[in-house]
């Protein structure tokens, strides 16, 4: 019996130490996927480019403090925030560490928390999608990572008001600050509503929606949202204070009945200023009233009316060159350029707006169909599977997808198209 033992033991040993090297080795191939770059408040794991990494860590890092400081307005801060940043160069990588994790899978591009301690200490993780997203996405997800208090769930209108703005920034990593970015295309929409709007209550309505009421009307309560917080933060001389009553009243139950910090805040407001409600809803009525048309738009309208289409590209010409940063004017293009089937500036134009925006449905599909019409098959490959990330119905293009897989299975050694890493080239 006990040589038994001892040789089964003996034959456990080996079977363990045949093993062994295996598993240290794929635990070796993990640590050689990601590379550590650490610094005081971050460890960023990347295997993107040491240059880029260590940009990124550079960029990261001064952006947490920036939130760290802006936090500590509405908040008394004790310790410093500890973070785990996770880059994939490959989305396919990316998805495979979030089904490992059991972490649901939304769209793969959008960064996600992927572990959380605290609001203090957590991982959040994502893949590079393109220059400006990746980037928007990273700002936007570590705000809501920051904002990420059980005991302390702000009212929906706050939570997204202040991810909206830090996402509408361009950030200055040398000297910890921020610029806000006109967006255009809220900017247009409220524009385009201030007759509408004039003689309307805004700012009361908006903050006693629960989350489900403001979920309602998307359409209107992102650029509102955005609008009335940038107004606060920026704008009025006491809009600072606003928000950190409505920080400091809000507790667990606020998300859903955010009805008691808005009383006690204006109840607040008329004890200790002379302030009021009234006064808050005039004031904005002002702001908006004194909003202009984004840059470029009084030739978008000249092209709007007209009909010849060398024309209308003309204008267009001359709207993106006054405001280059525009989704609008380039899909408006490449729009026209398909209709007269000058297929491949249409692709370049579309993929200029995804480059600007890489959530535009509108200029996925176009980049889809542009691509297949000059049979650019690695492209066709490539927005495909964005525009499915993306929510784009597959069944439309299934009959584009069966000549894609054709031409796959009879050129598997084709070269696969994927944008490039680059730095930030607009800041």
């Amino acid at each position: 019996m006990k040589k038994f033992i001892l040789n089964f033991f003996l034959s456990f040993l080996i079977l363990f130490s045949a093993w062994f090297p295996l598993l240290s080795e794929a635990k070796d191939e993990e640590k050689e996927i990601l590379h550590l770059y650490p610094s005081d408040r971050i460890d960023l794991y990347s295997d993107l480019s040491e240059d880029f990494s260590k940009y990124f860590l550079e960029y990261a890092d001064g952006y947490v403090i920036l939130l760290h400081g802006y936090l500590s307005e509405l908040k008394k801060l004790d310790t410093k925030p500890k973070i785990t940043l996770r880059i994939y160069s490959s989305c396919t990588d990316y998805r495979a560490y979030l089904l490992k994790k059991e972490i649901p899978i939304k769209k793969i591009i959008f960064f996600e928390m992927t572990e959380s301690e605290s609001w203090e200490k957590f991982e959040i993780s994502g893949c590079y999608s393109n220059e400006k997203f990746f980037f928007r996405s990273f700002q936007h997800r570590l705000t809501e990572s920051f904002l990420n208090d059980p005991a302390r769930r702000l009212p929906f209108w706050f939570h997204q008001g202040f991810v909206e703005y830090i996402e509408n920034t361009w950030f200055l990593a040398d000297d910890y600050t921020i610029l806000p970015i006109k967006n255009d295309n809220y900017l247009r929409r409220m524009y385009s509503l201030k007759k509408a709007l004039k003689k309307k209550k805004i700012i009361e309505p908006l903050f006693l929606s629960s989350e489900g009421k403001w979920k309602q009307k998307p359409l209107l309560n992102y650029p509102m949202n955005w609008l009335v917080f940038t107004y606060l933060f920026d704008v009025h001389p006491e809009g600072r204070k606003i928000l950190r009553r409505f920080f400091l009243n809000s507790d667990e139950t606020t998300r859903e009945d955010p009805a008691k910090p808005f009383h006690e805040v204006f109840d607040f407001l008329k004890s200790s200023e002379p302030y009021s409600l009234k006064d808050l809803e005039e004031n904005f009525h002002s702001y908006l009233s004194s909003l202009e048309p984004v840059k470029g738009y009084e030739f978008y309208k000249s092209y709007k009316n007209s009909n010849v289409p060398s024309t209308k590209i003309k204008f267009l010409e001359e709207a993106i060159q006054a405001n280059p940063h525009s989704t609008l004017y380039p899909y408006s293009m490449a729009k026209e350029y398909f209709e007269i089937q000058e297929f491949q500036k249409s692709l370049d134009l579309a993929e200029r707006v995804i480059s600007l925006e890489i959530r535009h449905k509108q200029a996925l599909d176009l980049a889809i169909h542009a691509s297949f019409e000059v049979q650019n098959f690695s492209k066709l490959e490539y927005y495909l599977y964005l525009g499915y990330e993306m929510g784009l119905d597959k069944e439309k293009y299934k009959p584009i997808e069966e000549e894609l897989l054709e031409f796959l299975r009879n050129t598997p050694d084709s070269p696969k198209f994927k944008p490039p890493v680059a730095f930030l080239s607009y800041y």
